[in-house]
C-alpha cells in the first residue's frame, strides 16, 4: 500500500511540486520515499513495505532501458502467475514485487495490461518514449485516485491533499454538495472541488498531447443473472471464498482481520483459519451495548482459531470531527469513518494489513433495498393499493417524530412504483421538502435540476449490481482506504475479488433473497463451519452512537461551531432551520443525526479549505 503523485504538462518547477505532493502523501507510505523527473513528467511515490520490503521494491520502478516508469499503489493478488508468463516470454525480474510485473506487462499488452490484473490498485506508467501516460483504477475502486487538468498539464495523486499541495483551486461544486446533504455521499467523477475529479472505478485514463481520453475496462453488469442451483452456487462460492482469502494473506508482514462477527467478515476468518493462518482479529466495541459489536464478536470469534481483540470506543474518541476532514479531504458523513479509523489505529500495533468482509452485502444482496425490491417486483395490485391507502392514512394523521419516520421507511417500498425508489427513499438524508427549507436561496438556483438519483445511480441497470453501487466505490471503499492509510494499515476485501463478483452477479434473484432474508448463498457458505446463531444473524451496521453522543458529549460542538454567528456554511444553508433540527433532535422529537452531523462536517470543511 503507497500513495502516488504525478505531473504531466508545462508546470513551473515540475519536480518540485511532486516533491511537495509526495511528502504531503507520507502518512500513506512512511517506509520508503521515491520521486522521478523527465522534461516532460514528474512522478512521486511514498512506501509502505507489504511484499518484498527489501531497496528493490523502490519506485519509481521502471524497466531495463529507463524508458518506462510506474508508480502503484496496491497489490496484484495474480502477480506471481503473471511474472512466471514474462519470465518464460524472456524477462528478467529484479525484485519480488508486483509493481515491476507491472512493468514489465505493460511492454507486452500495452494498455490491455490492466484487463489481466486481478487485485486492488491505482497505478500511473509513464512512457517516455510515446509521451504517453497510463493511469488506472481497480475493478471496484478499491484504492483511490484524483486527478485535476490546469493549463495544458494534468495532476493527479491517491488522495485531494497532494493536488491541494500544488495549488489545485479549493472551490466547492455546488452539485457535490448537493449530493453530499442529499445522499451523503459524493459520487465519480465528481468531489467536493469543482477542481478536482475522481478517476471511476474500473477506468483506464490515457493522457497524451494534452488530453485525457477514460475507457471502462470490465463492467459487472455485463454477466447474466441467470444461474439456479442453490447447492453448485454454494460449493463454488466457498472454493472462490477461500482461494481469494488465501491470496491475499500473502505478505511479508503480519495480518490482522477486521472482525464483526457478522456473515461475510466470518467467512473470511474461517477462511484465514483454513488456510493455515491464526489471525488477529479486531473488533469494535462501545459502553452503548445497543450499537456494540464486541458481544456477538466474542461469541462468533470463540470457535475460530484466532487471538481476538476487542478495542472500546467512547464519545470523546468522536470529539474531533475535523479529524475526518484531514483525513478525507472532503466532508464525509459515514458514521463508521471514525469508528474504523480509531479500530485502525489499535490494529496498527499488532498488524500492517486488514482483510475485511467489505463487498458482500453488494455482490449478494444483504441491503434492505435488496430484499424490499425484490418482493416490490411480487406485490400484486391489490397489495400496492392497501400499501398506498396505508401511506396516505400516515400522511393525513401527520405522524411525526421517531415513529413516524419508521412507519414511512417500511412503507416506502410498498409504495414505491420501481426498486430505484426504494433505494432512493432508503437512501435519501434530506427529501425535497426539507431541502427547500435547509438550502439558501444561492445554492437552491445552482442545483435545481438534480436529484437524488442523479447521484445514487451508475451504469448499472438492476437491483442486484454491484457495478451500479455507487456506494460501494465512493463511499464505502473511500472509507475503507482512507480511514486505514491514515494509520498507516493496508486493508484488503478478499470478497471483492473478480471471480467470486462475477459468481455472484450470476445468481438470479431467488439465490440471493430468500423471505425477508438476505445473502442465502453467503449464508449457507458459512454454515459449514459456524453455528447456526452466527450464520443466521441479522445484519447490523457498523456505526457509533452517533444520534445519542449528539445529545449530549457532541451536542456543545454543534452549537459552537455549526450554529456559530459566524459561522461559513450559512452562505449554503440556512441557520435557522439547522437550529431547528438542532432543537428537535436534543428533543428527541426527531433523530436528524445523518443530516446535523453532515452539516457539521460541511462547516469544518469550509474552515479549512475555504480561505
Amino acid at each position: 500500500m503507497c500513495g502516488i503523485s504525478g505531473i504531466v504538462g508545462p508546470v513551473p518547477d515540475r519536480a518540485a511540486l511532486v516533491a511537495r505532493m509526495t511528502d504531503a502523501l507520507a502518512h500513506r507510505g512512511p517506509d520508503d520515499r521515491g520521486v522521478f523527473s523527465d522534461e516532460v513528467c514528474a512522478l512521486g511515490h511514498r512506501r509502505l513495505s507489504i511484499i518484498d520490503l527489501s531497496a528493490a521494491g523502490h519506485q519509481p520502478m521502471t524497466n531495463e532501458d529507463g524508458t518506462l516508469q510506474l508508480v502503484f499503489n496496491g497489490e496484484i493478488y495474480n502477480f506471481q502467475e503473471l511474472r512466471a508468463e514474462l519470465v518464460g516470454r524472456g524477462h528478467r525480474f529484479r525484485s519480488r514485487t508486483d509493481s515491476e510485473v507491472l512493468v514489465h506487462l505493460y511492454e507486452e499488452r500495452g494498455e490491455r495490461m490492466v484487463e489481466a490484473l486481478r487485485g486492488m490498485f491505482a497505478l500511473a506508467l509513464w512512457d517516455a518514449p510515446r509521451r504517453r501516460l497510463l493511469l488506472a483504477r481497480d475493478h471496484f475502486g478499491q484504492k483511490p485516485l484524483f486527478y485535476a487538468e490546469r493549463a495544458g498539464a494534468l495532476l493527479f495523486a491517491s488522495e485531494i491533499k497532494a493536488l491541494v499541495a500544488a495549488g489545485v483551486p479549493t472551490e466547492p461544486d455546488p452539485i457535490a454538495l448537493d449530493q453530499l446533504l442529499r445522499v451523503q455521499c459524493v459520487t465519480s467523477p465528481r468531489t467536493c472541488f469543482a477542481a478536482v475529479r475522481r478517476l471511476p472505478p474500473a477506468t483506464l485514463g490515457v493522457y497524451e498531447a494534452g488530453q485525457l481520453r477514460l475507457r471502462r475496462y470490465w463492467c459487472l453488469d455485463d454477466v447474466a443473472p441467470t444461474r439456479t442451483g442453490l447447492e453448485d452456487a454454494v460449493e463454488d462460492a466457498a472454493r472462490l471464498c477461500q482461494l481469494a482469502v488465501g491470496e491475499q494473506l500473502v505478505a511479508d508482514v503480519p495480518v490482522g482481520v477486521f472482525f464483526s462477527g457478522g456473515i461475510d467478515s466470518s467467512i473470511v476468518l474461517a477462511a484465514s483459519a483454513a488456510a493455515g493462518s491464526r489471525p488477529q482479529s479486531f473488533t469494535l466495541g462501545y459502553e452503548e451495548e445497543a450499537y456494540s459489536e464486541a458481544r456477538a464478536a466474542q461469541q462468533a470469534a470463540a470457535g475460530q482459531a484466532t487471538d481476538h481483540h476487542v478495542v472500546m470506543m467512547r464519545a470523546r474518541d468522536a470529539a474531533r470531527p475535523e479529524d475526518l476532514v484531514t483525513m478525507f479531504d472532503e466532508p464525509f458523513p459515514d458514521v463508521a469513518a471514525l469508528p474504523l479509523a480509531h479500530l485502525a489505529r489499535a490494529a496498527r500495533a499488532h498488524v500492517k494489513v486488514a482483510l475485511t468482509g467489505d463487498g458482500g452485502d453488494e455482490l449478494f444482496g444483504g441491503y434492505e433495498h435488496h430484499i424490499a425490491g425484490h418482493w416490490l417486483a411480487k406485490l400484486s395490485p391489490l397489495d400496492r393499493v392497501r400499501a398506498f391507502s396505508a401511506d396516505l392514512l400516515l400522511r393525513a394523521a401527520r405522524l411525526g417524530g421517531g415513529r413516524g419516520q419508521r412507519a414511512r421507511r417500511v412503507l416506502a417500498p410498498l409504495t414505491a412504483p420501481s426498486w430505484r425508489e426504494v433505494v432512493i427513499a432508503m437512501r435519501t438524508a434530506v427529501s425535497d421538502e426539507l431541502r427547500r427549507e435547509l438550502y439558501t436561496a444561492e445554492l437552491l438556483e445552482r442545483t435545481g435540476g438534480t436529484t437524488p438519483g442523479d447521484a445514487l445511480f451508475g451504469d448499472g441497470g438492476r437491483l442486484f449490481s454491484a457495478a451500479g453501487d455507487r456506494f460501494l466505490a465512493d463511499r464505502l471503499l473511500m472509507k475503507t482506504d482512507l480511514a486505514t492509510m491514515a494509520a498507516g494499515v493496508e486493508s484488503r476485501c478478499p470478497l471483492l475479488d473478480t471471480r467470486l463478483a462475477e459468481l455472484a452477479a450470476s445468481l438470479a434473484p431467488e439465490l440471493k433473497v430468500s423471505g425477508l432474508q438476505g445473502k442465502q448463498v453467503l449464508r449457507r457458505v458459512l454454515a459449514r463451519t459456524a453455528p447456526p446463531a452466527v450464520w443466521r444473524r441479522r445484519k447490523r451496521g457498523f456505526t457509533m452512537p452517533l444520534d445519542q453522543w449528539l445529545k449530549d458529549e457532541l451536542a456543545g460542538l454543534v452549537r459552537d461551531t455549526l450554529l456559530a454567528p459566524d459561522a461559513r456554511v450559512a452562505a449554503y444553508l440556512r441557520r435557522d432551520v439547522l437550529a431547528r433540527l438542532h432543537r428537535e433532535h436534543l428533543e428527541g422529537r426527531a433523530n436528524w443525526r445523518r443530516v446535523l452531523w453532515t452539516a457539521l462536517l460541511l462547516e469544518l470543511w469550509l474552515r479549512r479549505f475555504q480561505r
